[in-house]
């Protein structure tokens, strides 16, 4: 189906850009041919950036004064806020976690976006005693070295909460998870 010529709501438009975020270009990894780089060679030859332009890739490359870090971090999370069709809830360990354990230990669940420390998001909290719990799964965090993980920690320490990172292999041992649990608490 050729969407060639068709005109879309601004609505959709937003729709399909954030169902494209994070996905790479149509031609990432293609080769194209001799022809058509010299066809783009030549029809980019004498191109010139107006000096408005000019000014706007100046601008871009700059870094963002704390005001400006400040402005674009709230409308960050206003924008996660609001998204409701994708709100997110507590997945299954989490909710293991939370009536097993930590709803016991007086923590409440806050990974729904409800509450923001040093611009990072924690899962449960205890505000109490100024204890933080993050639940961390094998799939999304996969990726993820011990110094981000311990920037999280340290960017929570600096806030006063202490922090206990679950991962999600540690639920197959659940008297050693408690135990962790009891000494964090």
């Amino acid at each position: 189906m050729s969407f060639k010529g068709r005109k879309f709501s601004r609505e959709h438009k937003e729709k399909l850009s954030l169902s494209h975020m994070g996905k790479p270009g149509p031609n990432k990894g293609k080769i194209m041919s001799k022809e058509t780089r010299e066809k783009i060679r030549q029809k980019l030859l004498g191109h010139k950036h107006t000096e408005d332009a000019k000014r706007k890739i100046s601008d871009a490359w700059k870094p963002h004064s704390e005001e400006s870090k400040k402005k674009m971090s709230e409308k960050r999370i206003l924008y996660l806020k609001n998204r409701a069709p994708n709100h997110p809830s507590m997945c299954k360990d989490e909710k293991f976690l939370f009536n097993r354990w930590l709803e016991k230990a007086g923590f409440e669940y806050v990974g729904d976006w409800s509450l923001w420390i040093n611009r990072k998001n924690p899962d449960f909290i205890n505000k109490s005693k100024k204890l933080i719990v993050e639940y961390n799964s094998e799939w999304w965090h996969r990726n993820e070295t011990n110094a981000q993980t311990r920037r999280r920690i340290d960017l929570f320490k600096s806030a006063g909460y202490d922090t206990l990172i679950i991962w999600e292999h540690e639920l197959k041992n659940i008297d050693v998870l408690e135990q962790k649990l009891l000494n964090f608490c």
